[in-house]
This record gives structure tokens, C-alpha cells and sequence, in this order.
């Protein structure tokens, strides 16, 4: 799954550079989409690595509840 969203994202970002050719966007054109771009990527991919890790903390959580870990 995360290599098919790593692709996705490419994908994406060609789309961008093709989309400021065709519309003569120009550098600051090009900087603002960059920068939106890549602060979106971050936290997609952020949300990502925290959804894979919520099964393992569900189960650490189930396992202490059941051994009186907690209150």
C-alpha cells in the first residue's frame, strides 16, 4: 500500500509541472504549489505511519487492560 501511494503522489507531482506549463505559471506559480505540495505529502504520509501502527497499539492496550495494568 505505501509503495502505491508513493507512486500516487508522483503522479501528483508531474501533474503539477505539466498543469504550470500549460497555464504559463511562472516561479512563484511554481514555489506556492510546491510548497502546498509538499506540506500535504508530509502529512499523508504522516497519517499513514500512525494508521499502520494502530492494530499493534490496540492489541498492547487489550493485553495490559486484560493483566489489570491499568485502572
Amino acid at each position: 500500500m505505501y509503495d502505491r501511494a508513493a507512486d500516487a503522489w508522483q503522479a501528483v507531482l508531474r501533474n503539477i509541472d505539466e498543469a504550470l506549463v500549460i497555464t504559463n505559471g511562472g516561479p512563484r506559480a511554481r514555489g506556492v504549489a510546491l510548497n502546498k505540495f509538499w506540506g500535504d505529502h508530509q502529512r499523508f504520509f504522516r497519517q499513514v505511519i500512525c494508521a499502520f501502527k494502530v492494530p499493534s497499539v490496540i492489541t498492547e492496550t487489550e493485553t495490559a487492560l486484560s493483566e489489570g495494568k491499568s485502572m
